[in-house]
């Protein structure tokens, strides 16, 4: 669930942080975004060191999908 939370909120940062440059506003905001979905994806894959690939990346995706909505 971490990894897949990571790399929701990693994505979301990036289309934030460039519109906050062509608008010319502050990128705090989606840069603690980002640096807060790296760091879930970083703790969720040391919780089980060796256990993912980056093959396995889709598969943990649906799984952590398929336990929020059923």
């Amino acid at each position: 669930m971490m990894i897949t939370l990571g790399l929701l909120f990693a994505a979301i940062s990036f289309p934030a942080i460039l519109s906050a440059f062509t608008h010319g506003r502050s990128v705090r905001f989606p840069m603690l975004l980002l640096i807060g979905g790296l760091a879930l994806i970083a703790v969720g894959a040391n919780q089980t060191p060796g256990a993912f690939q980056m093959a396995d990346l889709p598969d943990i995706v649906a799984r952590a999908f398929a336990q929020t909505f059923n």
